[in-house]
């Protein structure tokens, strides 16, 4: 029989030492919080979660960091406060979908975080105490040397759309526009919650419908509020009407940080 690789036993014991480190402040550990794709629980042996460590390589780090931050892709040097990071995965969650790499700085460059397994439970806690409704994701961590690492969550375009932020008694919703991440207008709120599983919309053109579409026409968008003078309707069936029209592909929503705004197709 050959002699056994001692690179690979010290791998593995540092591995465990890490792992244990890891696990013993972790209060997750029994809720499969660290891999929800995977079904990964921390109570299960090292050499199980490795499979989840090394699913993405070095080289596709550094392949999404040159693409620079996007519609899809944020960085985060270190998880500084968390409760606001949340608002990322969330705009992602409530987009397309992307990535939330921590460790890897504004300019791309892939430096990566001392102690990266506390930047994930950080993370993790937040999430699970910030987000409603519950939300699916997965989590990697790519070690550059033994001390540093990149973590790398994969935030799926959500099903359970929209997700929100909880701060005591107030939820808000964010979505991605670019590579900012924006608070969601009550009109994004429906078309997210309603575009998820779409339908055939049935409506007649009317006379509000024939205002927004000339409007439309000679200025090439329009806001809720102007919509609503010109057509001179209360506000919620303004929102409703435009809301109708975009779940019927006649218009489209653009998310804005002041105002949305309305365009046709």
């Amino acid at each position: 029989m050959g002699q056994p690789d001692r690179n690979l036993t010290t791998r593995q014991r540092e591995a465990d030492n890490n792992y244990n480190h890891y696990n013993h402040y972790n209060p997750y550990n029994h809720h499969n919080h660290y891999n929800h794709y995977n079904n990964y629980n921390l109570s299960t042996s090292y050499y199980q979660l490795q499979t989840s460590y090394f699913q993405m390589t070095l080289q596709e780090i550094h392949k999404i960091a040159q693409q620079g931050e996007g519609l899809k892709i944020e960085f985060k040097k270190k998880a500084a406060y968390p409760e606001k990071i949340v608002r990322e995965i969330i705009a992602l969650a409530n987009t397309e979908g992307g990535f939330l790499l921590i460790g890897v700085d504004d300019d791309g460059t892939v430096s990566g975080q001392r102690f990266i397994e506390e930047e994930v439970f950080v993370m993790q806690k937040a999430i699970g105490q910030h987000i409603q409704p519950k939300l699916e994701y997965q989590v990697e961590v790519i070690k550059l040397t033994p001390k540093k690492g990149v973590a790398v969550f994969t935030i799926p375009k959500s099903p359970e759309r929209p997700h929100f932020l909880m701060e005591e008694d107030k939820r808000k919703a964010f979505v991605r526009v670019k590579d900012r991440s924006i608070q969601a207008s009550k009109e994004m709120w429906e078309v997210l919650k309603r575009g998820k599983n779409p339908k055939d919309m049935v409506f007649t053109y009317g006379e509000k419908e024939n205002i927004l579409m000339k409007s439309l026409e000679e200025n090439g968008k329009i806001t809720l509020k102007e919509f609503q003078f010109l057509a001179k309707l209360p506000r919620f069936l303004a929102s409703k009407t435009l809301v109708r029209l975009v779940l019927a592909n006649v218009i489209q929503i653009i998310p804005q940080e002041k105002e949305d705004f309305f365009t046709t197709k």
